[in-house]
């Protein structure tokens, strides 16, 4: 019972701070507040279906638990390696390419560890 819970909770979080970093970073610091608020909750929503699907469907559960894990993953790799060596010369690029390829590396990591 509890692999449910963290099943749907790591998932809900991750999608919800994930939709809302993608569209809180569209605002600008005069954005009125009703916008951040559906923005907000567009965000949450987005996080309870990423969880209601991990509940639903085991493999997404791994899935979406072995992508948050590589998502820190990638986060201490950038700023432990790649930041020192690109030193903000390229902009945001090779941020989110070491993010993206760490937390595709771990969902596909969980995935082959189910089996």
């Amino acid at each position: 019972q509890l692999f449910k819970v963290t099943g749907f909770l790591i998932p809900a979080i991750v999608g919800f701070l994930l939709g809302g970093a993608l569209f809180f970073g569209f605002t600008d610091f005069g954005t009125e507040q009703w916008i951040l608020w559906v923005i907000l909750s567009i965000a949450a929503v987005f996080g309870l279906v990423l969880g209601y699907l991990a509940v639903k469907f085991k493999k997404f559960a791994y899935f979406a638990i072995g992508a948050g894990l590589g998502l820190v993953g990638g986060f201490i790799v950038y700023n432990a390696i790649v930041s020192p060596i690109v030193k903000g010369n390229y902009g945001v690029g090779p941020f989110y390419l070491t993010v993206g390829l760490c937390t595709i590396i771990g969902g596909a990591a969980a995935l082959c560890f189910l089996k």
